[in-house]
C-alpha cells in the first residue's frame, strides 16, 4: 500500500483545515511549556507547522514522500517507516511525542513504542489517539493492527 496522493485525497486531509483542528493542541502544549516535539505520522505536517509558529521546535515523521514534497514545513519533515527505522535523533531529545491516529498502521508496535521511549526525555509526555473500534476501522487496510475497546 502505497501513502501517496490518492491516499490522502481518499482521506479528505486539508492542510487548512489540519491548521485550525491541531491549534488548539498546539497551544496547550505550549502551555505545558513542551520545548521540542515529534510528531508521528505527521503527513504534510499541519501540526508541526503550527508548533513552529508557536516558537515550539517541531519535527515530523513519515512514510510518504510525496506528503514530504508538498509540505510547506518539508525541511522539519523525516522520511521514515517505523515499522523498523530508527527515529534519527538524540536518547531523551523530545518534551513529546504525538502520535494521532498513528498506533493502528504500525505493524511492528515494539520496534516503534522502543524507538518512542528512547528518544523521549524522561517523564515526557506521549500524546496519542487512535480511532474508535468500528466496522469502518477493520475495513480500512491502511490499518493494520486494531485496539480492542477494553484492553
Amino acid at each position: 500500500m502505497k501513502y501517496d496522493k490518492e491516499y490522502f485525497i481518499s482521506k479528505g486531509y486539508n492542510f487548512r483545515r489540519d491548521i485550525r483542528r491541531f491549534y488548539p493542541l498546539a497551544l496547550t502544549l505550549k502551555f505545558l511549556g513542551v520545548k521540542r516535539v515529534l510528531d508521528l505520522r505527521c503527513a504534510y505536517g499541519a501540526l508541526v507547522y503550527v508548533l513552529r509558529k508557536l516558537g515550539v521546535e517541531a519535527w515530523g515523521i513519515d512514510i510518504s514522500e510525496w506528503a514530504r514534497n508538498v509540505s510547506p514545513v518539508k525541511k522539519y519533515i523525516i522520511l521514515g517507516d517505523l515499522n523498523k527505522d530508527s527515529i534519527p535523533f538524540d536518547d531523551e531529545y523530545f518534551d513529546c511525542i504525538t502520535a494521532i491516529n498513528f498506533f493502528e498502521h504500525i505493524k511492528n508496535l515494539n520496534h516503534c513504542m522502543k524507538e518512542c521511549y528512547r528518544v523521549l526525555r524522561r517523564n515526557g509526555l506521549l500524546y496519542a489517539s487512535i480511532p474508535s473500534y468500528s466496522e469502518d476501522t477493520l475495513k480500512d487496510p491502511y490499518h493494520v493492527s486494531v485496539f480492542p475497546l477494553k484492553v
